[in-house]
């Protein structure tokens, strides 16, 4: 056994340094011919531009090479070199190969080839596009030396991942990616995204967040890359994301949408399945849409478009609006892939949105309470233009019925762009019908103060415009709104006054703008009878108004107790009156009564004036006290300065007769001149001396007084108060003919013409 042991190891000590030079000849020889392959591959690129750096190149027996620290760069036009690709190592085995030369690469045998923690940059026009950590493995397929299969893997971070597998043939240089997998974070994807500086700079303050998988397969002919199809699904978890411009956060985003076409998107289809995100506390929920690019790459269209937005506040643009509740909607749309030349996006894409609010409400600036429960519909975005149909909601207790409207936000034709709405917003072709109650809310601006004047109810229908002017650079203060509405009403009414007495069935329009509401037409009921009016009224502070109303037949008693004059008996009658009014309202300096102004006529039929202290002192005179003041009454006066100024004024039957002159103030002073007649007294004398009253009414009194024994008339000056007149008598001896054409209509008692012609 020893001398075995002794003659292995003086064999060993013989073969060991010719077993060692072997090794480092096999090794050295790797190295020298895997140099020379690596100098061939490098001469190979350096014709296309390229430059190969390799730390280590080791020859793989009987034809392969293993590349180890590989770097292909490229020289850019500004002298620096890019980096495209860098792998730890690259193995590549081929086959024998073909004596024919030159060398093509279709006729090499890959017999293996694997890249190891490799790094694959694509230039851009910005920001090269970067995938990190690949790992490679190709081999040939059993069936054919022809055809491969590959499986490559890059995994960034745990959420940052791609894989794909598939199969290359050589033959038919055709690629196909039989599984690709995405799994990357939004913001890494929205890095590497190409684009302009512009659009990159954009993109760098959005603060994206979340996860976006895609699972997919593609056919790439590689003599055709122009070619190539695939078909992929594409998931959104959990994304968010800052709109720089708004500085609007968008969150909570989720999407799950299929997608269909080739490299050149020719023939491209979208079918998107869920899609819902949030900003604050609004949501919005598509639940499908199809999107399409035809063939030739002309044109797209989108269709079949479906879901909801449940609006709650959370979106700045809103929020100034107070815009709450939530739309249902549908749309459709399409266009041409490039938009002609000059052209307006909104005039070459035809396009369709209809929106329906669903229990919606809104309060847009300087508005004191929102318009609630909007519902109806649809709303709809189509040409350029948005259109309100069918709609209806609550302001305050009084309903708006919205018949239709529109908003133009871009129409060529009329030199209209969407730039027109940094400065105005103006809805147009406004029609519906405003259902008014009392007590009523409290309307905005200059369209408040005329509703608080006139305190509508009942069904109004409106038609107009109403335009929202915005702030512009150099101005201090936001113009305010501008409008223009034709109000009419059938059946509305007015309350006039803080009092009970409403104007109602109403037949009338009006002109309603924030400078001028121009009354043309007003006719309605009115304490028992009817008044017809036309007048403007110029809203501001003070509010004015200026016009002309008639009444007819409007019962004295009404008046006296729906507006609670007094507590005493009212006076009765029918009282006739024709004016031209003017005055200031609200905001005025002074009191509305103040500026309160008026010059007319007036008559009363059928009236009882017993309970009126002026006209009982002065007929006390010509009566018996017991005798009741029946009659009628007619005059023209005039009203300034919160004193009504009386001319030609007459009271009377055919028993007594009063005719005056004078002021009746506000405040209840009385200077009144009257002539009172005692008309009983004259019917008797004219029977007595036989005097005939025919046509010459004013004759035969006048003839009564030249043969008169006693005094027929007296001139009485009321002063004092309408509580408590004082009165001063005069007897007269004499009569002006007018006065006895007067006292003589009262005398036949008014039956051949009416007393408001006399006077």
């Amino acid at each position: 056994m020893l001398q075995r042991l002794a003659l292995k190891l003086r064999f060993k000590r013989r073969w060991l340094p010719w077993v060692f030079a072997l090794a480092v000849a096999l090794v050295g020889g790797q190295w020298v011919v895997g140099s020379i392959i690596k100098a061939r591959i490098g001469s190979a690129m350096h014709r296309s531009g390229l430059e190969l750096n390799v730390s280590t190149a080791w020859y793989l027996p009987p034809m392969g090479v293993s590349l180890h620290n590989v770097r292909i760069t490229k020289l850019q036009p500004d002298g620096r070199r890019m980096l495209l690709f860098m792998a730890s190592r690259v193995v590549v085995k081929v086959g024998s190969l073909p004596k024919t030369k030159p060398l093509a690469a279709e006729s090499v045998e890959i017999r293996k080839l694997t890249i190891t923690d490799g790094q694959l940059c694509c230039p851009t026009q910005s920001t090269p596009l970067v995938l990190q950590h690949i790992n490679l493995s190709l081999t040939p397929a059993a069936s054919s030396s022809r055809l491969y299969q590959f499986s490559v893997k890059a995994d960034q971070t745990p959420h940052n991942q791609v894989q794909v597998s598939g199969s290359v043939n050589v033959s038919e240089k055709l690629l196909a990616i039989s599984a690709f997998s995405l799994r990357a974070n939004v913001a890494a994807v929205l890095a590497q995204t190409p684009g302009s500086p512009a659009f990159r700079e954009k993109l760098r303050g959005c603060d994206a967040d979340g996860t976006v998988e895609i699972h997919g397969l593609a056919s790439v002919p590689l003599n055709d890359c122009g070619h190539a199809s695939f078909q992929a699904d594409v998931q959104l978890q959990s994304a968010s994301a800052t709109f720089p411009a708004s500085r609007q956060r968008v969150d909570q985003v989720e999407a799950d949408f299929h997608l269909q076409g080739s490299a050149g998107l020719s023939g491209m289809r979208v079918t998107l399945r869920k899609f819902q995100a949030a900003a604050g506390a609004t949501r919005l929920f598509v639940d499908h849409g199809d999107y399409a690019i035809d063939d030739n790459g002309q044109n797209w269209k989108l269709s079949k478009v479906s879901g909801r937005i449940e609006v709650a506040g959370g979106i700045a643009a809103l929020d100034r609006y107070h815009l709450g509740g939530r739309f249902v909607f549908t749309g459709t749309a399409n266009g041409p892939t490039r938009l002609p030349e000059n052209a307006s996006a909104l005039s070459s894409v035809q396009h369709e949105l209809l929106l329906y609010p669903r229990g919606v409400s809104v309060q847009p600036p300087k508005y004191p309470i929102p318009v609630t429960q909007i519902a109806g519909g649809p709303i709809t975005f189509s040409g350029g233009v948005i259109r309100f149909d069918n709609l209806w909601g609550d302001y305050g207790g009084d309903k708006v019925l919205l018949d239709t409207a529109h908003l133009t936000l871009d129409d060529p034709r009329h030199n209209i762009g969407l730039d027109n709405l940094r400065r105005q917003i103006r809805i147009e072709g406004m029609a519906g019908t405003l259902i008014c109650r009392q007590p009523g809310p409290e309307y905005p601006a200059a369209l408040g103060k005329v509703v608080a004047q006139l305190r509508p109810s009942g069904p109004f229908l409106i038609n107009g415009w109403y335009a929202i002017n915005r702030l512009l650079p150099g101005m201090k203060e936001k113009p305010k709104p501008d409008f223009l509405f034709r109000v009419s009403s059938v059946t509305g009414a007015f309350a006039l006054t803080d009092d009970k007495a409403p104007l109602t069935s109403i037949h009338g329009d009006a002109m309603v703008s924030p400078m001028l509401v121009d009354i043309t037409s007003l006719r309605g009921d009115f304490l028992g009878g009817t008044v017809i009016a036309a007048g403007k009224i110029k809203p501001g502070r003070p509010i004015h108004y200026e016009g002309e109303t008639t009444f007819h037949n409007v019962s004295l008693e009404r008046l006296h107790h729906d507006l609670a004059l007094t507590e005493k008996k009212p006076i009765v009658g029918q009282v006739y009156l024709k004016a031209h009014v003017s005055g200031d309202g609200r905001g005025a300096p002074g009191t509305p009564a103040k500026s309160f102004a008026a010059d007319g006529e007036f008559e009363v039929v059928e009236g009882n004036f017993g309970d009126v202290a002026a006209i009982r002192a002065a007929a006390g005179n010509v009566t018996k006290p017991d005798q009741p003041l029946d009659g009628s009454a007619a005059g023209v006066f005039s009203v300034r300065d919160e004193v009504v100024s009386l001319r030609n004024c007459a009271v009377g039957n055919p028993l007594f007769g009063l005719q005056g002159t004078g002021t009746i103030a506000f405040d209840k002073r009385l200077d009144l001149h009257v002539m009172a007649a005692p008309l009983g007294d004259w019917q008797q004398a004219l029977k007595q001396n036989k005097v005939p009253v025919l046509d010459d009414v004013a004759g035969a009194v006048q003839q009564l007084f030249n043969g008169a024994q006693q005094v027929l008339l007296w001139d009485i000056h009321v002063s004092g108060t309408t509580v408590a007149p004082k009165i001063e008598v005069t007897p007269v001896p004499i009569i002006a003919k007018p006065l006895a054409a007067l006292f003589g209509a009262l005398l036949q008692g008014g039956k051949d013409r009416r007393l408001i012609d006399q006077v």
